[in-house]
Formats: C-alpha cells, sequence, structure tokens
C-alpha cells in the first residue's frame, strides 16, 4: 500500500502493483520537483507482466492528446491500433469531454486516478474496465505525458468469443490518488 495514497480494499490487484512500480520509480519527471517519474525510467523498468495493458499518452494541450503506445494486450482485445491518432477516438462522443478533464488534470496538477471505464463491443456487450492513470515526465517542455494501465482480466474471459472491444462508452470517476501535489477539490 502507497505511502502517499489510500486505495480501497477492492482496488484489483493488477492496479495495485501498477502504481507500486510507478511509485518505486526515481521522481524527477519535470512537473514538480521529486513528484513525477520519468518515461525513460519507466520504460527501463516496465513490468513484462503488466506492459501488454498500458497505454501512454503524449499530452499537448486540454483537447490534444496523442497514443504514443498502446500496449500489444489492449491492441489484441480490441483489435485497434490507434498509436500516433487522437485518444479520443477511443471513447465514445457523451464522453470525451470528461476523458479530456480527466486526462489534463492529471498532468497538469499532477495527479493520479482510479477510474471504471464501460466498454462496448461489438456484440452489444458492456464491460467494467478498472483502470489507473498517472502523470510520467519527458524531456519535450511543449508536451506532458500520462501513462495508464487497464485491468482487463475480467474482460477477456468474456471476450473468449472472438467479440472485441468498439468504444469506452462511459467512464466512472472513483478517485484521485495523492502523488505528493495533493488532489484536485473536485471529480473530473
Amino acid at each position: 500500500m502507497s505511502s502517499r495514497s489510500v486505495f480501497p480494499s477492492d482496488t484489483a490487484p493488477d492496479i495495485m502493483a501498477f502504481f507500486e512500480s510507478w511509485e518505486d520509480l526515481p521522481l524527477d519527471g519535470g512537473s514538480g520537483p521529486g513528484l513525477v517519474p520519468r518515461l525513460s525510467d519507466y520504460l527501463d523498468a516496465a513490468p513484462p507482466n503488466l506492459q501488454p495493458n498500458v497505454t501512454i499518452v503524449d499530452v499537448y494541450g486540454p483537447d490534444r492528446m496523442v497514443v504514443r503506445l498502446f500496449g500489444t494486450g489492449l491492441e489484441t482485445i480490441s483489435g485497434l491500433a490507434p498509436t500516433t491518432h487522437d485518444l479520443m477516438t477511443l471513447y465514445g462522443p457523451e464522453v470525451r469531454a470528461m476523458a479530456q478533464r480527466l486526462v489534463w488534470t492529471t498532468v497538469s496538477h499532477p495527479t493520479g486516478y482510479v477510474c471504471t471505464r464501460h466498454v462496448r463491443t461489438k456484440s452489444g456487450l458492456i464491460l467494467d474496465c478498472p483502470a489507473i492513470g498517472l502523470p510520467i515526465g519527458v524531456d519535450d517542455p511543449n508536451m506532458k505525458c500520462f501513462i495508464t494501465y487497464a485491468s482487463i482480466a475480467n474482460a477477456k474471459d468474456a471476450l473468449a468469443a472472438r467479440d472485441s472491444f468498439v468504444v469506452v462508452q462511459d467512464v466512472r470517476f472513483e478517485h484521485w490518488i495523492d502523488i505528493g501535489a495533493g488532489t484536485p477539490d473536485s471529480a473530473p
């Protein structure tokens, strides 16, 4: 359990493992002294068992977010390859503004968050996919960076019949994670 955050007891173990691996990185990522680890440090130490469910996003502003990396596990389960595309193409129109606020707050505050994404599949199933999002530092002063891990263990069982993700239909914000700069006063 993090010394800087309190997670509910029902937090998915892989989300906790991802946070702990992020938290173990040196904190010098440029978003405030000692608050955010560097992307290069993360990539050098990325947990192999978790990396397939990671998305890394370059954030150029509150409404410009480009996928830098979309993990192979996410590509397999979704049938999508959104690397170099706008992050919001993964979200339905009704949740894009909220998703943008969530990411922008994460990188600009900086803070982390836990949410549950409700993902619609081709066959019409709605799957709950818990996720964590955290800021990550890069050397480019013209952008910020964000890393997210999606817990898709429950979804894999439901997709065994070759169904695939179509779109994130809804995002249920769970809580902020204090990484040393406090947390925002309200949900996104």
